[in-house]
């Protein structure tokens, strides 16, 4: 009798511990994907408490991969992804998440890593296979597509994945909703529907108003339609959610100075360079120095124009506005040598073939 009392008490104890385990690792993978989106690092200690009391479990391993995801660590996301895939080989959320991962990687090297956008695409059709109709598997089809150039495919696939996703049952979270219609309006834009672009770019800013990503896209697309007040409105929003959106942070500067409004815009065009990765983008050098030189503001105009050509690709309106400010510091022969600079790079030219002839 004692015996089997002793018995039934440990069986009560570990039963007791195994169910406070499995509410350990429930609780640690909630407060972690309660993180994602705030803190990616935070969230990602979360999942790693869940896995060393359960190695295995499923939730925690995606949730750490897309913890890792979200900071950029493409490599060891897929690694934690593929750890699903071994222990549930049809997991769709980790065949979604792995065809990311490794698409992030095909962007990063697309040379020595050629062979991951392929094996993105092999996993979403894979997805696909099991569940045709998902929102998400469509979304990277037509992200993948459009990497590939098929933008008639893309456009096919983005509508469907917009249609299923903004249906309210769908469980499709906003931000990644907001996503998907930029996706869409990429790929209008590039189709040259401007309209249809700035439409859905502008369900992305209503599903998620402080999407930057977003409005920065709106205000373009107003740029591109001349509508300055709405295109420089939304871009000034953009910069406001993110100030070190160097994209929107360009778009807005140039935006402004093509909208006539040079004063206001040498100190938007002064914080995009202040930005980190600015001198990738050449023409924001040389829209500085066409700025400054309208200013009166030469010296400094020469400086910022000289930058602008040697920063590649090499550009024929760089040299062309170098010229421009040679001129104005009445320095003939530099001017000279800069637009047939220009010349050579585009021939058919026509403003430094105009200028070019005045000063000869």
């Amino acid at each position: 009798m004692k015996f089997r009392l002793l018995v039934i008490l440990i069986f009560s104890i570990t039963l007791g511990y195994a169910q406070e385990s499995t509410s350990f690792v429930e609780t640690q993978i909630q407060r972690g994907n309660e993180q994602l989106n705030f803190d990616p690092s935070f969230a990602q200690i979360y999942f790693q408490e869940a896995l060393k009391s359960e190695p295995n479990n499923v939730k925690a391993l995606l949730g750490k991969g897309k913890a890792l995801s979200y900071q950029g660590f493409s490599t060891l996301a897929a690694e934690e992804f593929n750890k699903v895939l071994a222990i549930d080989a049809n997991n769709i959320e980790a065949l979604i998440e792995l065809s990311e991962a490794y698409r992030r990687q095909y962007i990063a090297d697309p040379i020595g890593l050629s062979n991951r956008l392929p094996e993105a695409l092999s996993l979403l059709q894979r997805a696909a296979s099991i569940e045709p109709n998902n929102a998400k598997i469509l979304n990277g089809l037509g992200i993948i597509s459009f990497s590939n150039g098929d933008l008639n495919g893309a456009r096919s696939q983005l509508e469907q994945a917009v249609s299923l996703a903004a249906v309210e049952s769908s469980g499709i979270v906003s931000t990644n909703l907001a996503q998907m219609y930029v996706n869409l309006g990429i790929v209008y834009r590039d189709l040259a529907e401007n309209q249809l672009a700035l439409q859905s770019f502008r369900r992305a800013v209503m599903t998620n108003p402080l999407s930057a990503k977003a409005r920065n896209y709106v205000g373009f697309t107003y740029s591109q339609l001349n509508n300055c007040d709405q295109a420089v409105y939304e871009l000034r929003q953009a910069v406001k959610i993110n100030p070190s959106y160097l994209e929107a942070a360009s778009n807005l500067a140039i935006s402004t100075f093509e909208c006539g409004n040079v004063s206001e815009s040498v100190k938007y065009f002064e914080n995009a360079i202040a930005l980190p990765g600015a001198i990738n983008i050449a023409p924001l050098y040389t829209y500085l120095a066409r700025a400054y030189s309208e200013q009166g503001r030469y010296d400094e105009a020469l400086k910022l124009a000289q930058q602008g050509v040697l920063l590649p690709p090499a550009r024929a309106d760089a040299f062309y506005y170098l010229g421009q400010v040679y001129e104005k510091r009445d320095d003939v022969t530099n001017a000279k040598k800069a637009y047939a600079r220009a010349l050579e790079l585009e021939p058919s030219n026509q403003l430094a073939l105009t200028a070019l002839s005045r000063i000869q």
